[in-house]
């Protein structure tokens, strides 16, 4: 009788010392998503604002080509700007994800994708 309750309290250690692992490992990877999100929701705002430097300029250059006059500081502001916003862009750093940070069980994935596999082998997919 003790030795069963040992066993099982064993038992339950061991469960709940893996469960912490699990818990660990999904956290960081919960962490490394959120960090890479708000990364990239800066560096898209730095982007746009390069883009729109630069599209400017490009617009006001075919302008210039077919006649229309326009400020020559108006074309080095752009010019600043562009600039500016390259060296913001260059200097930005986004938090890499890894291979399975966007599956949600990774120790499962083969298992879904063999049973997906094998329901679209049976209504016929591909």
């Amino acid at each position: 009788m003790r030795s069963s309750l040992d066993d099982a309290l064993r038992t339950a250690r061991s469960e709940w010392s893996r469960f912490k692992d699990d818990v660990a490992i999904y956290k960081a990877r919960i962490d490394r998503l959120k960090k890479h999100m708000l990364d990239k929701r800066v560096a898209d705002e730095s982007l746009f604002m390069q883009c729109q430097a630069v599209g400017s300029r490009k617009l006001l250059k075919k302008l210039i080509k077919n006649g229309t006059a326009i400020l020559r500081e108006t074309m080095c502001e752009l010019k600043v700007d562009k600039n500016n916003w390259r060296e913001v862009v260059d200097a930005l750093e986004i938090t890499d994800l890894l291979d399975d940070d966007l599956v949600a069980f990774p120790e499962f994935e083969d298992e879904a994708s063999m049973t997906t596999a094998e329901g679209e082998a049976r209504i016929g997919g591909t």
